[in-house]
Formats: C-alpha cells, structure tokens, sequence
C-alpha cells in the first residue's frame, strides 16, 4: 500500500492531494477492509482530503467488505459534514451494507434531524427496512430522538410498519419512552402524532408476545400515555401470552394512578392470569401498597387463589411484603388459609418481622390438630363430588346439548361464555385423567382431542360450573 493511507490518517489534505497529483497514488486504492480511501476520509470526517480525492475521481460508490459505500460510512460514524459532502458529489442513497442498514437507518439512528430532512429531499426511502424490519423510524423512537422521529413523520413514515417481534410504532414508543418528566413529554408528543394516523386495530395490535401498546405504557408508569392510549381506545383487559392484562402489568410499579384510569375505563379487577393470579396477587408480591389499596377497594376478593391455592396473602407472606399483610388482613385475609399443599401463608414466611406481622392470636396445639382435621374432612367430601359434577358436565357436553351444559353453569358463565360453552360441544372430547383441588373447588381434566390432548380446568362453586379454561 502507498503513503496515502498514512496521511489520511493524519488528515494531511495537501499531502493526499500531492500524491494524487503526482500519480503516485491510486484515489481507489483498496487496502485493509476492502476499503477505498475515500471510506477512511469519509468515515474520519475529513471533508478537505475527500475534495482531493474526488477531484481525481475517487468512486463515491465503492464499497468496503461490509457492503458500505463511503455515505454509508459516514453516515454511521456520525461524520455528518463527510455526509453532506458526499450528498452534494451525488453519492447513491439507496444503497444497503450487509444488514440491509442504509444511509436513514443511521441518521436516524443518530438522531441528525438535518441530515434526515436532506436526505430526504435527494429522494431517500423514508420506510426502507434492514434484516429485522426496522425502518428509520423505529431507530428514531428507540434511540430517543423525538425531533427526528416527528421530522420521518412529516415524511410521511408508516405508523402501522411491524419489526420481526411483530411492534409496531405505538410498542416501540412505549417500550422505549415514557420515563422520566422530559422523556416522558417527548414520549407523549411522539405518541399523538402516532395515534393520529392509528386505526383501531393498529392501537390494540398484539406483538410476538401478545403485548399492547397499553402494557408497556402501564408498564413503565407512563399516566399521560396510558390516558391517551385508553381514550384512543385501548382494550384494557387485552392478555399477554401469560394472560397478563396491564393491570397485572400495573403492580410492580405500583402504577396506582395508571390503575385507576385502567378501572374507570371497565379494567377487570378480578382478572386472572395463565397460573389464575389476580392483579392483587401481584401487587400484594410486590409490595405495591397504594395499587393495593385502590383494588381492595374496587372489590377485588381478598381471598381469591390461584391454581395452587395460593391467596393474595401467601403472595405478600413469600415476598416478606410487610406493608401489605396488615392491610389485607383487615379487609378480611385469611391468615389461616391452606394452600393445596397445605401451606398457610405463615409458612411461607422467612422473617421474623414477617412471622409477627402474620402470627394470630395463640392457637393450642389440640384446636390446630381438630382445625386441620376438620379442614382435611371438608376437602376430602368437597374432592369426592367434583369428579361427579365434572362427569355430569361432560355427559351432557357428549349429547350436544347446549342448554342442558348451561344449565349446569353459573347464570354469569352461561350468560357470558356461550361461545366457549359451544366449543365444548364441537370439540369430540375423551376424559382422560382427572385431578381434584378441593381448596380450589377445581377438576383438572386431561381431554383427548381428535389427534391431541390438552388440560381442561373446571371451576365450581356452590351453583355449578364457574369458569373454563383449556390449555
């Protein structure tokens, strides 16, 4: 390799031109990283050593082993005046290196707002997409770059565009803003301009994970988002994968002001997850004490449990949430619950702090062994006629008898899950093994379906059959 390579390095401008003049070097000389010169001067910024080498003809699309053209360079080192320079000599903008990153993927990435604006105007792409299918804009939103974001907006830039984890616009907004006072005003800003172009389908769009927009907005606290979202009508009872709707999302935040717009706009506040966790559950294993509150108060049942029969007061027990144990005692938390496996939420305990704030009056040892029985009694009669109540359940499921599968349901179930009740009866359904919870009033069934096989649990209460879900 000639001495160019040395001087551009140096920034020698009147050394390059010297060598170039002299014929004694090449302006496409290809050295280390089949790069050319005009890639090292664009990617040093050096925009007086680029006017030399394109003065003898130094090739403005030359690529090094990464596919990259001098503008490409540049444009991802930041060497923003070696951009314009190449834009003005007419450097090529469609062009892609070998992750299909171009020219807007970097200035947006960033965050040059100018140089976005420029590129434009010479006929760049504004939603080209590189191997993940991530447009300009997104790396706009999720670099933070709110100017720039709503400049590829003005451009006309897609809002319903989809990356390879299935987010849109509205995901990655929210996934990516909304913390802190500042961000969070750019967050809400960006977040207009989206829902002003957004479809109701586009606000309730469901990524990789079956996550909303409303989840990660909750999520991060985001009240001014989470407000706009359900206004622009955001489903707030939408389910993750693990059936998480925002309001479980809400808890670990302690969102509570996010908590109350998800209830006033129709949150469920007894909604169950995939292991049949509440919103209180959540809130009571991470210590959210004001969420808490605010649900104890929409009526959420303290003593609700989830398949293992484990209440919201095991949850805060496990967690050592010493805040919210006393609270959910007094709105009626049964310390003396027992989980299926027999585990009462002071079992659960590992502090002593936690024990005290758990520990009932003293119980003899006589009155704890009678309670226990009698406990052991109930659950064994309660497990002895729910395989029953589940045999009846399917026999008339077998007849394709749809009056006769809700009459057996609670009138709330039979009201509102008709079209789950009929999926029943269209299902060609073999009972396999079944499993009792008497805590729970549960039957874990093992269906057999045509050519698969699946859980189907049964949930009774005193007036039949409650919920459903198969898995």
């Amino acid at each position: 390799m000639t001495d160019i390579w040395s001087a551009l390095r140096s920034k020698d401008a009147a050394a390059v031109a010297a060598m170039l003049a002299s014929g004694k070097a090449d302006p496409n000389e290809v050295g280390a990283g089949e790069q050319q010169p005009l890639h090292l001067a664009a990617e040093l910024d050096d925009t007086s050593c680029m006017a030399a080498l394109l003065k003898n003809g130094a090739k403005l699309g030359a690529e090094d082993g990464q596919l990259r053209t001098p503008l490409l360079l540049a444009c991802e080192s930041a060497a923003f005046e070696a951009a314009q320079t190449l834009l003005d000599a007419g450097a090529p903008l469609s062009v892609v290196d070998k992750s299909d990153m171009t020219p807007m993927h970097w200035l947006a990435f960033h965050g040059s707002k100018e140089m976005l604006v420029k590129a434009l105007a010479k006929g760049a792409e504004v939603d080209q997409t590189n191997y993940a299918m991530q447009t300009p804009l997104w790396f706009a939103i999720t670099k933070g770059h709110t100017a720039s974001a709503l400049a590829l907006l003005d451009a006309g830039a897609r809002v319903d565009a989809v990356d390879d984890s299935k987010r849109t616009m509205l995901h990655i907004a929210m996934q990516f803003g909304g913390e802190g006072q500042e961000q969070g005003a750019d967050s809400l800003a960006l977040l207009q301009r989206l829902l002003k172009r957004a479809t109701p389908e586009l606000v309730n769009a469901a990524d990789r994970e079956k996550r909303t927009a409303l989840h990660w907005a909750v999520g991060k606290n985001a009240l001014p988002c989470v407000t706009a979202l359900v206004a622009a009508g955001a489903d707030v009872n939408a389910k993750d994968w693990s059936a998480h709707t925002p309001m479980h999302w809400a808890m670990p935040m302690d969102a509570v002001e996010s908590t109350a717009v998800l209830l006033k706009a129709g949150a469920k506040v007894q909604c169950v997850d995939r292991d049949r966790r509440t919103p209180l559950h959540w809130a009571s294993e991470k210590s959210a004490e004001k969420s808490l509150r605010l649900l104890l108060g929409a009526g959420a049942e303290v003593d609700a449990v989830d398949w293992g029969g484990y209440s919201a007061l095991h949850s805060a027990a496990r967690s050592g949430s010493i805040a919210c144990i006393p609270i959910l005692i007094e709105k009626g938390a049964n310390p003396k619950l027992v989980a299926n496996n027999g585990e009462t939420p002071l079992d659960l305990a590992e502090d002593d702090e936690t024990k005290k704030a758990l520990s009932p009056p003293t119980e003899s040892s006589d009155a704890l062994r009678k309670r226990k029985r009698e406990l052991s009694a109930s659950s064994a009669m309660v497990e002895a006629m729910l395989p029953e109540k589940a045999d009846a359940f399917y026999k008339v499921a077998a007849k394709g008898d749809l009056a006769a599968v809700r009459a057996l349901c609670t009138t709330e179930a039979a009201r509102n899950a008709a079209a789950q009740v009929a999926g029943v009866l269209a299902s060609k359904v073999r009972v396999g093994q079944i499993h009792v919870s008497g805590r729970t009033m549960s039957v874990h069934v093992e269906l057999r379906l045509d050519t698969s096989h699946a859980m189907h649990h049964l949930m009774f209460n005193d007036e039949g059959v409650g919920d459903w879900l198969i898995d």
